[in-house]
């Protein structure tokens, strides 16, 4: 299973993709939060049976209000919105500058997101890299709020993978008022995801697993993460 996503002018070729291999294509699309079409673009993905959108870049704060009606319409009908969070790889020079800053893509701004619109389910790509803590401690409160661990993190800390237990840090067997009552294992805000090379698929999951291990999480936990929680979000059996 893979999700899939594109701009509005793709959506079309995902659909069709969708289609023909539903036991491998998860359709997504996505959104230019300053696009004045953004709305309608939100409303077009819904009808055609997107399961969410990926955003990216805004030049405002994620949680600006200019931009909550696009998260209204969002959750009128649900979706997943899987948004960028922490530094941005810059690709080679082309068009006009851009104004959007990994600044605008702070982990803390989704928890506003996540409070203000408590019928979506928010991913955080990329754990908040660098802002660890705020991604873990945004996650802690709000149900409806997870992350992933793509990109450059589990290489850069490959030397110290334990320190994933300073950032989630609450257990359900440890009674404290710090504690969600309703909430599992603090890993169980993580999920499995990659943004390389299919061909590295297993190169991620070993590195996901590496962590895991490395922090004791339990077996129970870890399937959540590589799977069983993804698959619930996405009303999918896991496989």
């Amino acid at each position: 299973m893979a999700c899939v996503n594109g701009f509005a002018s793709e959506m079309k070729a995902i659909a069709e993709a969708a289609r023909k291999y539903p036991q491998t294509v998860i359709p997504f699309g996505r959104l230019q939060l300053d696009d004045p079409a953004a709305l309608d673009q939100i409303q077009a993905f819904q009808q055609a049976g997107f399961q969410g959108v990926k955003i990216h870049s805004p030049e405002k704060d994620y949680d600006d209000p200019a931009y909550f009606p696009i998260y209204e319409r969002a959750q009128q009908r649900p979706m997943i919105l899987l948004m960028h969070t922490g530094i941005n790889f810059r690709g080679p020079p082309a068009g006009k500058p851009s104004r959007a800053s990994f600044a605008r893509m702070r982990p803390s701004f989704l928890s506003t997101i996540a409070r203000a619109f408590p019928r979506l389910t928010i991913i955080g790509a990329h754990f908040g890299n660098p802002w660890y803590d705020e991604a873990a401690e945004a996650a802690r409160w709000d149900p409806n709020l997870y992350f992933d661990v793509t990109g450059s993190t589990l290489l850069k800390k490959q030397g110290n993978l334990r320190i994933f237990l300073d950032y989630l840090w609450w257990r359900p067997e440890v009674a404290s008022p710090h504690t969600p009552k309703a909430g599992g294992h603090a890993f169980e805000k993580l999920l499995f995801g990659t943004d390389e090379d299919p061909l590295n698929l297993a190169d991620n999951i070993a590195r996901y697993r590496r962590m895991l291990d490395a922090c004791e999480v339990p077996a129970a936990s870890q399937a959540r993460v590589l799977g069983e929680t993804a698959a619930r979000l996405l009303g999918i059996s896991p496989r």
